[in-house]
């Protein structure tokens, strides 16, 4: 696969994860009870309830997280049709969009767990959560291990 197709498919991919988590809290707010989980512990449980308009801040940082990650790995260059990225920094473009898909697809994930939960259809968090949690962290430490 070409590089920039592949590109293309990630940033796709991660403003999916995006939009799924900036539609999913409208359109369910009418199925939340009035307590949600806000917080959960190490085997994804939930440990702290609260009311369900903190779920607001979610969507809010996923948008948010997308385009930091975007204007700093200058990512968004494919969306606006400039090749000005030097062949360099393909790699760290590369993991810039994959830590941005994996983040709008988590939040979502996060959001569509904890309406299973509040509604008693659940009683951890989706272990996928944790899978994207640890393709995020894991890469960037990796990288930097290696350079040392």
């Amino acid at each position: 696969m070409e590089l920039s197709t592949l590109r293309w498919l990630l940033e796709a991919a991660s403003l999916g994860g995006v939009i799924a988590t900036l539609l999913y809290l409208p359109l369910r707010w009418g199925y939340l009870p009035r307590e949600v989980p806000v917080h959960y512990g190490i085997t994804g449980r939930p440990d702290r309830w609260g009311a369900r308009f903190t779920l607001v801040a979610l969507p809010v940082i996923a948008l948010g997280v997308y385009i930091m990650i975007s204007i700093q790995s200058r990512s968004l260059d494919l969306l606006l049709a400039s090749d000005a990225l030097g062949e360099s920094q393909d790699a760290g473009v590369m993991q810039a969009l994959m830590i941005k898909a994996c983040l709008g697809w988590m939040m979502f994930l996060i959001l569509r767990s904890t309406e299973k939960i509040a509604n008693k259809q659940a009683e951890r968090l989706n272990p996928v959560v944790l899978l994207l949690l640890l393709a995020i962290v894991l890469p960037p430490l990796v990288r930097a291990i290696s350079s040392r």
